[in-house]
């Protein structure tokens, strides 16, 4: 009898490990970087409803840069309309939400930002800071990094008052208690990628760009910008789209410098990277990774 019980056992696992596996593998699908690409250029509506189906899956199954890119493109209000994840300041604060408990840091940012838009300046400010307490050390001392934080926070200091510390710091602590722990479990996990990701940082350089003495400096409304952009075979930059905190028409020159002085190394195949820029000093824009 426990010979017998032993290989029901046996024959019961086996039957069992390859539905066990799928599982595993659906978990957590890799969302390709040419369906955000179709998502974001909305020009052939077929094929962009099925990208969009495959991205909302992917987040509805746990992946964390699926639900960044889904808060991220329903936080635009140009995408009023779109046929798919069109402008709406609810679900992008949902889906940012998520995202950073899955461990995405610059969703912190954007929820403030959210907050901020729709006139709730104490929650912005108190996002605003969580996203302040979770940016690395070697960061907070950043030039680029200090000046990318000051520039949310000193706005909504003057919204809000210096006088409401006590306010601010209660509602950090709340936000802390609630949210950090996932976010500092999230952060540590291994998540899976699509292989057409360019993830070492060290592949794509950012070139120096001219200083143009003689422009007039032009405010941005936002500190962010972020791009998708192919690299072919022989690491040059070819098409490219804003994923969120799509620049003004009066700065996409300069957006579209900055791609072309993209230097990255040769790649067995056509593949994206994805670029934070952040916006300071008027016009001009300096490369600022997650």
């Amino acid at each position: 009898m426990t010979l017998l019980r032993t290989l029901s056992l046996i024959a019961a696992l086996l039957i069992a490990a390859p539905s066990a596996v799928v599982l595993a593998a659906k978990a957590e699908p890799a969302i390709a970087p040419a369906d955000l690409m179709l998502v974001i250029d909305a020009k052939n509506e077929e094929a962009t409803k099925a990208a969009a189906a495959r991205i909302q899956a992917a987040a509805d199954a746990g992946n964390s840069y699926a639900m960044y890119n889904i808060g991220s493109l329903h936080r635009q209000s140009s995408r009023k309309g779109a046929a798919v994840f069109a402008y709406d300041p609810g679900k992008s604060l949902k889906w940012l939400t998520r995202a950073f408990a899955a461990g995405r840091l610059t969703a912190a940012y954007k929820v403030a930002l959210v907050y901020a838009q729709i006139g709730d300046d104490m929650e912005a400010m108190g996002w605003a800071q969580v996203y302040t307490h979770f940016v690395r050390p070697t960061e907070k001392r950043s030039g680029r990094q200090i000046q990318f934080r000051l520039a949310l926070l000193n706005d909504l200091y003057a919204r809000i008052g210096r006088d409401r510390e006590d306010a601010i710091e209660s509602r950090l602590m709340t936000l802390l208690d609630k949210h950090g722990p996932s976010y500092e479990a999230g952060a540590r996990r291994n998540e899976p990628r699509h292989p057409d990701w360019i993830d070492d940082e060290d592949d794509c350089k950012l070139t120096e760009l001219p200083i143009r003495h003689n422009e007039p400096v032009r405010q941005p409304v936002d500190g962010l910008v972020e791009y998708l952009v192919e690299i072919d075979e022989q690491g040059r930059p070819g098409t490219f789209a804003a994923l969120d905190s799509a620049p003004q028409a009066m700065i996409e020159r300069d957006l579209r410098d900055h791609v072309q002085r993209l230097d990255c190394k040769p790649q067995r195949r056509t593949r994206y990277a994805f670029q934070n820029f952040q916006l300071q000093y008027g016009s001009r824009l300096r490369l600022e990774s997650d």
